[in-house]
């Protein structure tokens, strides 16, 4: 026991551990206890009793579901064609959804805006064809937004998983009568099913966290984000139990 003490290993995950409880722990607990104290009724009792922030994470937790899904349905296939076959321009797909790591999201939504806007560059020559979209502003401008923004996490995430995956697997069960499409399903599907759930997870997460977008488009819809920001600058004062019990 005492020569585990003088291990460096040892004195690394009690420093590691330390750093989580002081970096990560710590702030979570002072949150937690700003958001049942302070003067009158602590936040979660306001959290219940007002409509709007109970809307806020209705709304925030639907456009998380539906971004997540979107997300997955484009990243996952485009993992699959990138890392399983060969093509002209590959190294170009394959380098496009990287592009959006290095662009901030203000500036994402905002190209998205000149695009899809209320006098974006496409909505004006559908216009001029009879053709109308719905405003950019709200759920049609925030989901499309994310889903394309965001979808690169799923990409990165499961072509790396796939490319890691052993294709003799898919081939020994083709070899046994099985058909492509249903090796996929059978054999590939569950090795890499942990990668597509950890990537949706982190869009759900990064979809739910979302501050720039949501400020910028989603207009008069309550989202999580936005209400947080918004009791935290309240008649210009902090409100710091609500802000916390968001």
């Amino acid at each position: 026991m005492t020569d585990s003490f003088r291990t460096p290993w040892f004195w690394l995950t009690v420093l590691s551990l330390a750093l989580l409880g002081l970096f990560v722990l710590y702030p979570l607990f002072n949150i937690l206890t700003a958001s049942v104290t302070g003067e009158g009724p602590n936040g979660w009792s306001r959290l219940l009793d007002n409509p709007k922030y109970l809307q806020a994470i209705g709304n925030t937790l639907i456009l998380a579901t539906a971004v997540t899904l979107i997300a997955t349905l484009i990243g996952v296939p485009l993992a699959y064609v990138t890392a399983r076959h060969s093509f002209p321009g590959k190294s170009l797909i394959a380098l496009l959804p990287l592009i959006t790591l290095v662009i901030p999201e203000v500036i994402a939504a905002q190209t998205w805006l000149m695009m899809l806007g209320n006098n974006g560059l496409i909505t004006r020559a559908l216009r001029e064809i009879g053709l109308r979209l719905p405003s950019f502003y709200g759920w049609f401008g925030l989901i499309t937004s994310m889903s394309f923004i965001y979808y690169t996490y799923v990409y990165i995430g499961v072509v790396s998983a796939i490319a890691r995956f052993d294709a003799q697997l898919e081939e020994a069960a083709q070899s046994l009568g099985t058909a492509p499409a249903r090796s996929r399903l059978k054999v590939m599907l569950p090795v890499i099913m942990p990668a597509i759930l950890a990537s949706a997870l982190l869009v759900f997460t990064m979809t739910v966290g979302n501050f720039a977008i949501s400020m910028i488009l989603s207009h008069r819809l309550p989202l999580l984000s936005v209400v947080t920001y918004q009791a935290a600058v309240a008649e210009g004062a902090s409100d710091i139990t609500m802000q916390s019990t968001l």
